[in-house]
């Protein structure tokens, strides 16, 4: 049995094929060509925002430069370190300076001792052994004036202990005055720049 086709259903069936055809292409070559391209042109956007931000990035670099400056100077002149710049000069100011806060509340300073540098990073950490004498309104005063104060200073190593005398008055009865041997280290920090 032949079928036979009129011409109108032998033009339909032909332009059928011809959709079908265009069809498989399409899906053979057009869709990855144009799934590619679509890829591309994302990683083209992408580095076209990497580009305006790295553009913003040397813009901004002068400005940043300059801030960086400033704090750089900053940072060499605040009182949170000690003033002088080498570490024997820094231990003298910084063995002065407990001088002065202990005379200053009252006590007696019995010795002090430099200890080894240490270095921690850009800083060094210059320390000095402190023995005074005083009762314990003397001891807070100082160590809340080492601590509160500038330089930073910090205490560690803290060591008290009590002697107490007992003092006789005609007329009067005995007075307790207690005297503490205090000792302890004491702490501030050099910064050393770009080193």
């Amino acid at each position: 049995m032949k079928l036979v086709l009129t011409p109108a259903q032998s033009r339909a069936v032909a332009l059928g094929i011809l959709l079908i055809l265009i069809g498989l292409l399409y899906l053979a070559v057009g869709q990855p060509l144009l799934g590619r391209y679509r890829m591309y042109q994302e990683a083209i956007d992408g580095a076209l925002d990497h580009l305006a931000h790295y553009r913003g990035m040397i813009a901004a670099r002068p400005a940043l430069e300059a801030r960086l400056a400033q704090l750089r100077q900053k940072q060499g002149a605040t009182p949170d370190y000690l003033h002088d710049a080498t570490p024997a000069l820094a231990a003298a100011e910084l063995q002065e300076h407990v001088k002065r806060m202990i005379e200053e509340a009252g006590g007696k300073l019995v010795s002090t001792q430099s200890l080894p540098i240490q270095e921690e990073g850009r800083f060094l950490r210059i320390t000095v052994k402190v023995q005074m004498s005083g009762d314990v309104d003397v001891a807070r005063k100082v160590f809340y004036g080492l601590e509160s104060g500038t330089p930073r200073l910090f205490l560690t190593e803290l060591y008290m202990r009590g002697r107490a005398r007992v003092r006789r008055v005609r007329g009067r009865d005995p007075v307790n005055e207690g005297e503490l041997d205090v000792r302890f280290d004491l702490y501030g920090y050099i910064h050393r720049g770009d080193a």
